[in-house]
């Protein structure tokens, strides 16, 4: 670590798991339940931590510091939680009646007034996790690359994609002549 206040930061958000355990572990519970297709169950403990950053930190911590955060891990783990965790519907109707039997309704409605106050920068993130990982699905198909173009995906994406796909293409390649 290079400074006393990651290893602070580290404590705090440990001890931020621990004491809100309840509260985190319906969301998460919530989460497999809802997009148990998109998520790995041995990733339980990562998004425990993002949800108590979300849910708990993020005005603290500021969205350019979370999203660096969220850059820690592929798009294709990052995007359920998000979509998840800024579906007002979600938490209006299941987190929320679920929250009220461990906390005080004027503690969960802050805590949700404060997670939705950030629903412009969340919309714009997911829609970027969602091109990356579309455009990573593409692989060398060319039909769905020229009307992934043609939709104007980003040019940062269109190159990871593309990337992916050489690789993938060489390892294939690779496998066939042995």
């Amino acid at each position: 670590m290079r400074e006393a206040s990651d290893a602070t930061f580290i404590r705090q958000c440990f001890y931020g798991c621990v004491r809100y355990a309840k509260m985190l572990g319906a969301f998460t519970k919530t989460m497999y339940h809802a997009r148990g297709g998109d998520i790995l169950r041995s990733d339980r403990d990562l998004y425990t931590v993002y949800a108590y950053l979300l849910l708990l930190r993020l005005d603290e911590l500021g969205w350019d510091q979370f999203a660096r955060l969220l850059g820690a891990n592929s798009e294709q783990k990052m995007l359920p939680l998000m979509k998840f965790a800024f579906d007002e519907r979600v938490l209006d109707d299941v987190m929320r009646d679920q929250w009220l039997k461990i906390y005080d309704p004027p503690w969960v409605d802050n805590v949700l007034a404060s997670l939705l106050s950030w629903r412009h920068e969340a919309d714009d993130l997911v829609a970027r996790y969602e091109d990356e990982v579309h455009l990573a699905k593409l692989g060398d198909d060319e039909d769905a690359w020229r009307v992934a173009i043609e939709a104007g995906a980003s040019v940062k994406g269109l190159a990871r994609a593309y990337a992916a796909a050489k690789a993938a293409a060489r390892a294939a390649g690779a496998s066939a002549a042995e």
